[in-house]
């Protein structure tokens, strides 16, 4: 049995939204301890959202914002594990806090999808 679009849409959002908790999971596992383990799964759990939101061309807005979010929130745990603290770099709890509300606009994205392909 072949799915249609429709079907196909929902399956992914739903395989998004499982991997969305997954990798919050990840995120305060990280924040918690920064383990390259932790970081591992966290980039490994981003790929796999990355995949699964091409597979949805409607939330290419909220991506792009959870991926500019991530590289701040990157580049600053590196500065902070680094020892180079930059002044006009944002603080690490403002950037987790951006990350967070634009990981909870691509989750309010995927059930929208939900709503109208289920």
């Amino acid at each position: 049995m072949f799915l249609d679009h429709r079907q196909e849409a929902s399956v992914i959002a739903f395989q998004l939204l499982a991997t969305l908790e997954e990798y919050e999971r990840d995120l305060q596992s990280l924040s918690a301890s920064s383990s390259d383990a932790a970081l591992q799964a966290a980039s490994a759990r981003f790929d796999t959202m990355r995949s699964l939101a091409a597979g949805l061309p409607k939330l290419s807005v909220c991506w792009v914002e959870v991926l500019i979010s991530r590289h701040e929130l990157t580049a600053r745990h590196w500065a902070a594990e680094s020892g180079q603290q930059n002044g006009d770099v944002c603080a690490l709890d403002e950037v987790q806090d951006r990350h967070a509300a634009a990981i909870a606009a691509l989750r309010a994205q995927v059930r929208s999808v939900l709503v109208h392909h289920g």
